[in-house]
């Protein structure tokens, strides 16, 4: 089986710092100079290796949103209000296996996905024959049918505790739950924004279709090494998941220091290594008693027989 890694992160949001910026990052995976008219901070990844890079639009999108630059600087625009997430990042590993071609039409089928459902998806392809990865920046807001930053609209919603109960509205008076109309039952609620970015159902079905589009390409070249977006537990395997490095982490050890992250895969991959050595060691065994077993019946069959010829 495949390995599959796809992480979903944001820029922007109450614990972000104000260094993240929706230009910046589109920048940097599109290797290009942007300026941030919000920060007059430049970015300029012009020596980046960047393979191909493309920005995914949906029909009725402005055309003026293909220029990265006037993309990114309107989003954060838009996004003004406090604590505000600009943009949502993917990053998916590709098959080492696969040409450019092969990860160019991945991309391509990928970046439809969200087009289809009315976001704007800004795409790279960083390729090397060791570590072929997309890198994606995606738009919060849906363009609506007139071409406009679709407005979302807060929504009440019941509050939950830790447990995930719901959480009672009660009467400082009596200090029991209060009670409405038609006696029902108070409960505490919030406003939340109804975006469908907030939803874990919508990550799960971006999760689902980068291994769709993955594994059809496979298919098409006749492979069936399958990548598989369910968690080890989920497929009922015994092996530790690695955890997601980063940029940062890489280029530390690009340098020659060790990042902690990196080191505790390292250790995770070991263990794993240990794991499928003890299975393979396991399993021999187990053939070795199963082999004994058919040994000892046609032994015991052979003296049988012979018995039976002798009286």
């Amino acid at each position: 089986m495949g390995m599959y890694h796809l992480h979903v992160d944001h820029i922007g949001g109450k614990n972000s710092g104000k260094s993240d910026s929706a230009v910046g990052f589109s920048a940097y995976i599109a290797g290009e100079r942007i300026e941030s008219d919000r920060t007059g901070i430049v970015y300029d990844f012009t020596k980046k290796d960047v393979t191909d890079k493309m920005i995914f639009l949906p029909e009725n999108a402005p055309d003026r949103f293909s220029n990265r630059a006037t993309l990114w600087n309107e989003v954060e625009q838009v996004e003004s209000a406090k604590n505000a997430r600009f943009a949502k990042t993917i990053d998916a590993a590709l098959p080492r296996e696969f040409s450019v071609d092969d990860c160019k039409s991945v991309m391509e089928k990928f970046g439809k996905f969200f087009t289809e459902k009315g976001m704007i998806a800004d795409m790279a392809l960083h390729y090397s024959s060791h570590n072929p990865h997309i890198h994606a920046i995606l738009t919060t807001r849906k363009i609506d049918t007139s071409g406009n930053w679709e407005t979302y609209k807060e929504k009440k919603i019941f509050a939950l505790d830790n447990e995930g109960n719901r959480i009672p509205v009660i009467d400082p008076e009596t200090g029991e739950q209060k009670v409405g109309k038609g006696n029902r039952l108070q409960w505490k609620r919030i406003y939340v924004i109804d975006n469908p970015w907030n939803k874990k159902e919508f990550i799960q079905e971006i999760r689902q279709e980068w291994q769709d589009d993955v594994n059809d390409r496979l298919e098409l070249k006749g492979s069936f090494d399958w990548i598989d977006c369910r968690s080890y537990k989920e497929q009922g395997i015994e092996k530790i998941p690695t955890m997601h490095e980063g940029r940062a982490a890489r280029e530390m050890e690009a340098k020659g220091q060790i990042a902690d992250i990196c080191e505790e895969n390292r250790k995770i991959r070991k263990l794993n290594r240990l794991h499928d050595l003890i299975e393979s060691v396991s399993g021999g065994i187990e053939k070795l008693h199963e082999k004994i077993e058919s040994v000892k019946i046609e032994v015991q069959q052979e003296f049988v027989d012979a018995f039976k010829s002798i009286t």
